[in-house]
């Protein structure tokens, strides 16, 4: 019972962080408003509380949002994510590789640390496939968080920035192309849309599948508006995911991050740099060889969850479905590939 009053209560704060996030027009205010204001919370007092299935229903829902902007001209669009995908995944490696290596000689991790610290993945998995390679677990969640934490921050603020164009509130390519392709308007038409988005979702994700809620939901509600006809996701909802993602970050932040704070500056600053420097090349590429636009090749680029990124689009104003998709295939990328790549490179350097 305890427990479920506080994650009411991490829900509140982070209901009231993204209202005052949205009111002093942050960028992605909600989202980052609502991360603060439990992340102090939690700081303050260790009680924020999220429980399992509140997330997997977010992820849900967040996968229902982007499989809801998917139709057929969509669909056949993806077909020129490829060169975009490729320049991706060799650019994700070369990051690992490069900064986890430097981590590793002026930061003073240890390889198996360092290279899984740096891994693009989920702070979890991650965490747990170190341990079995002698890295500490601990220091690759606390990094792991804090790449994330980075992007959610900093990143919004510096789309903006290079994209000033832009409308403020994102309405480019989600509100303006839904008004006039959107086909379903019917509040059964959007139900029978979240229903198959939850049964792929829930299948997915007992399966076992990585991000498998989200990656499931947006396959589900994605057939579905192939089949018949894009929805409208109400502007409310997407408010209320944005609130609830960013509480959900902020019971990531607990007090090892402040009490490892001293040791891990340097390793922090390298990750920091390798992060924009890895966004501001690799979306270069991309736009010049995919002809995306700045913010959806910057979001593409940016190594954050797919959740997270997802929902940054849609207020950012780029095109959700495919950044949605490629940092799919970015995320089964690094879970299925870097253990392999990273365990070949500490065998030849004589580590196992």
């Amino acid at each position: 019972m305890e427990s479920f009053l506080y994650f009411l209560l991490t829900l509140a704060m982070g209901g009231a962080g993204g209202w005052l996030g949205k009111k002093l027009h942050l960028p992605a205010g909600a989202l980052v408003g609502a991360m603060i204001a439990v992340g102090i919370f939690h700081l303050a007092t260790e009680k924020a509380e999220f429980f399992i299935s509140a997330r997997v229903l977010l992820q849900i829902l967040s996968g229902a949002m982007v499989g809801s902007r998917i139709g057929r001209s969509e669909l056949i669009s993806m077909k020129t994510l490829l060169p975009s995908a490729v320049i991706l995944l060799v650019s994700l490696l070369v990051l690992n590789l490069t900064f986890g290596l430097l981590m590793t000689s002026l930061g003073g991790l240890n390889p198996a640390t360092a290279l899984f610290a740096t891994a693009p993945g989920g702070a979890s998995d991650m965490s747990i496939i170190a341990a079995d390679f002698g890295g500490d677990a601990g220091i690759v969640a606390i990094l792991q968080v804090s790449r994330l934490i980075l992007i959610y921050l900093f990143v919004p603020p510096w789309i903006r920035f290079c994209d000033r164009r832009q409308p403020a509130r994102g309405v480019a390519h989600t509100e303006t192309s839904a008004a006039t392709a959107a086909e379903g308007r019917k509040v059964s038409d959007f139900l029978w849309m979240l229903l198959c988005a939850a049964v792929l979702g829930l299948v997915a994700y007992f399966l076992g599948i990585s991000a498998g809620a989200m990656i499931g939901a947006m396959v589900g509600s994605g057939a579905y508006c192939v089949l018949c006809g894009r929805q409208r996701y109400p502007g409310g909802l997407k408010l209320a995911l944005q609130c609830c993602s960013g509480a959900y970050i902020g019971t990531r932040l607990d007090r090892s991050l402040i009490v490892n704070f001293d040791r891990l500056l340097i390793p922090l600053a390298i990750m920091a740099v390798g992060i924009f420097a890895f966004t501001a090349a690799t979306s270069y590429l991309i736009r010049r060889l995919s002809h995306l636009d700045r913010s959806t090749a910057m979001l593409i680029s940016t190594p954050g969850g797919i959740q997270e990124m997802s929902l940054l689009s849609e207020e950012l104003g780029a095109d959700t479905p495919k950044v949605a998709v490629l940092h799919t295939a970015r995320l089964v990328f690094v879970i299925l590939l870097f253990p392999c790549i990273i365990q070949m490179l500490l065998w030849l350097m004589g580590l196992l």
